[in-house]
């Protein structure tokens, strides 16, 4: 169940005008298939009624807390990916023109609630920092009063 839900390097992060991605909701059906696929990653040869036992468990109040942990922590790693995605990005001039005033300006209130929740002496929160003042020196006055401001 955990490599079903893990996110592996398969998540591809852009920062265009989306939120932070989250986990995808469980589905017992889908994760059954890959049972079939490629079985359970620790049965060293077993065999058994795989799919009964996950049933069981998905059905058991264990399941219940075990997911909410596991999608808090795949959740974070989509975050912490996604922070990494906005300090890596390209956001100059260049970049800027090509897109609308509300697009920039929604990427800034983004990048200013990622400053916020990191703590002061965060490496990723500085370059979040030089991210905005690329930004504001990439666009035109008006609208760098306007960012001033939001």
């Amino acid at each position: 169940m955990h490599r079903y839900s893990n996110i592996g390097n398969k998540v591809k992060i852009r920062i265009g005008n989306k939120a932070i991605p989250s986990a995808r909701p469980f589905s017992i059906d889908d994760f059954l298939l890959t049972l079939d696929g490629s079985g359970p990653s620790l049965t060293c040869g077993v065999k058994g009624d795989w799919q009964g036992l996950y049933r069981r468990f998905v059905s058991s109040a264990n399941f219940v807390g075990w997911l909410a942990n596991r999608n808090k922590d795949v959740n974070a790693q989509l975050k912490a990916q996604y922070v990494e995605a906005l300090c890596s990005a390209d956001l100059g001039s260049k970049v800027l023109a090509t897109k609308h005033h509300v697009e920039i300006v929604d990427l800034v209130l983004r990048v200013r609630q990622r400053i916020i929740e990191l703590e002061e002496a965060n490496e990723k929160r500085h370059q979040l920092v030089r991210q905005i003042v690329s930004i504001l020196s990439g666009v035109d006055e008006d609208l760098k009063q306007i960012l001033v401001w939001v």
